[in-house]
């Protein structure tokens, strides 16, 4: 797996671009984004059942803005340190909490 640092994440990126000369190179990156994506789709459904367990906890499911503002703000802050458009990833986050709800009603 590869370990980008947020300082150098645009050159290391680059270099491993460069450095791809056959369709070996090719498949490994692409077996590796695969795993990252079952990886999501898990955290997901982790993310999915502890916001059940909060709705439980909190006794109610009502939405909670002020937290879900906070949540979007810190990641896409994180994204940009990244250079991940922000925009995006807050875009994203969106639709992670949206999904969160669905599964707390």
């Amino acid at each position: 797996m590869f370990k980008i640092s947020k300082t150098r994440s645009r050159v290391v990126l680059h270099q491993l671009y460069l450095s791809m000369e056959n369709n070996d190179d090719l498949q490994f990156v692409r077996d590796e984004i695969d795993d990252i994506d079952v990886q999501i789709v898990e955290l997901l459904i982790q993310r999915c059942q502890l916001a059940v367990t909060a709705a439980i906890a909190k006794g109610n499911n009502h939405q909670d803005k002020y937290r879900e503002l906070d949540i979007i703000e810190r990641t896409s802050d994180l994204a940009a340190e990244f250079f991940v458009d922000p925009k995006i990833v807050a875009e994203i986050f969106e639709k992670i909490l949206e999904l969160a709800r669905k599964q707390q009603s």
